[in-house]
């Protein structure tokens, strides 16, 4: 065999193995996607108050597909908020990016505060092997106002005794 065709025998190969792998993101972007509910609760400590209070919000996730969500890990996320002062039950929008690889949960919405004004509430779970009840259920997070400025920090907590809704939650998202 000559350097010729064994050139041209890896050319195949390797237009085989790009025709395999675009068959496959094909397929894999067609697969349903998935939503669930979930619910965390907290104290907040807003800037210029010296007493945390608690707040809380309610998310509906969902993914239009398996392939999307394997891409980037981004869920997209509405419900509502309520921190007392700041918004009642205030609708929200914005991402959950759930990255099992890097141990990472990372929450990121906005909303119309009482006021009209906009504010963003980021927080991120780092899930350590070592205690991962603990690092899954809790979220530190942190109020921004308009400017990017912030506003307040938070501990909100998933609730063990929602575990069986949440489970119950999850449902297949097939797309149009």
């Amino acid at each position: 065999m000559n350097i010729a065709s064994i050139l041209d025998r890896a050319q195949q190969l390797l237009a085989t193995a790009v025709s395999v792998q675009n068959q496959a993101a094909s397929y894999v972007h067609k697969l349903p996607g998935f939503s669930f509910d979930e619910t965390m609760s907290g104290p907040i400590t807003l800037e210029g108050h010296s007493h945390p209070q608690h707040m809380e919000f309610r998310i509906h996730a969902e993914v239009p597909s398996l392939g999307s969500f394997l891409s980037d890990g981004r869920t997209h996320i509405a419900g509502t908020v309520s921190i007392p002062g700041v918004a009642d039950s205030a609708a929200l929008q914005g991402s959950l990016w759930i990255w099992p690889h890097k141990r990472i949960l990372r929450y990121d919405f906005s909303f119309t505060a009482n006021d009209g004004s906009p504010c963003r509430f980021a927080g991120q779970k780092d899930v350590s092997p070592l205690a991962p009840v603990e690092t899954m259920t809790t979220l530190p997070s942190y109020l921004y106002d308009a400017h990017g400025r912030e506003i307040g920090q938070a501990e909100v907590r998933f609730d063990l005794s929602d575990l069986p809704t949440f489970l119950a939650s999850w449902r297949p998202v097939f797309a149009l």
